[in-house]
């Protein structure tokens, strides 16, 4: 069985910038750790890559940043602006170790629509192009990692769960914006019951 690691949003705005995850800093050691010591048959980083006008920037609109912008698709939760496209703060950490990456996908690359997974910028209609890779690649399992477990790291799970891969978190190389226990078990609950497995 052919397996993929993936991992989402190690990137210095989560790190040190504006979109700051405290945890994100203590999950670094055990992420190059599978990087250097485990096998896989690909190693995919899932990086955001925004337009400096991105709908999901408070500054794009004039709004306060945790305020919420209402679309006739849906709410939208507006952030600061972080990780634009090819910018310091969308780049890698220095202390991670990136050369075993065999593909890398974008997401957040669309100005009108948020993007909540590696898979889907808004939908199933708006692939980023990582399953059909992953097919070609006869991938079968997917481990995964990352910052922004509520969000980015969450929804690539479900997705990728609901896409029939065998899906793993790996609870040690995922952090969460918000820290405390109790939020991120609701997290690894849901993740539970979407048969995705938690490696601890």
């Amino acid at each position: 069985m052919k397996k993929a690691l993936l991992l989402i949003n190690l990137q210095q705005d989560f790190l040190r910038g504006p979109m700051m995850i405290p945890e994100a800093e203590n999950t670094l050691g055990y992420i190059n750790e599978l990087l250097q010591n485990t096998p896989y048959d690909e190693v995919i980083f899932s990086r955001d890559f925004y337009p400096e006008n991105h709908i999901s920037f408070a500054d794009t609109h004039g709004k306060a940043v945790g305020s919420t912008l209402k679309t006739e698709v849906s709410d939208i939760f507006l952030y600061p602006k972080h990780c634009v496209a090819d910018t310091q703060g969308a780049s890698f950490p220095e202390n991670l170790i990136i050369s075993p990456a065999t593909q890398e996908v974008f997401t957040g690359t669309k100005k009108d629509f948020p993007a909540y997974s590696s898979f889907f910028e808004l939908n199933p209609f708006m692939p980023t192009g990582l399953h059909p890779y992953l097919q070609e690649k006869d991938i079968e399992l997917i481990e995964i990692a990352g910052w922004g477990l509520e969000y980015r790291v969450k929804h690539t799970c479900l997705d990728a769960a609901r896409l029939g891969y065998i899906t793993c978190l790996h609870y040690k190389g995922a952090a969460a914006v918000n820290s405390k226990t109790g939020g991120k078990q609701e997290v690894i609950l849901e993740l539970l019951e979407s048969s995705v497995s938690i490696l601890s």
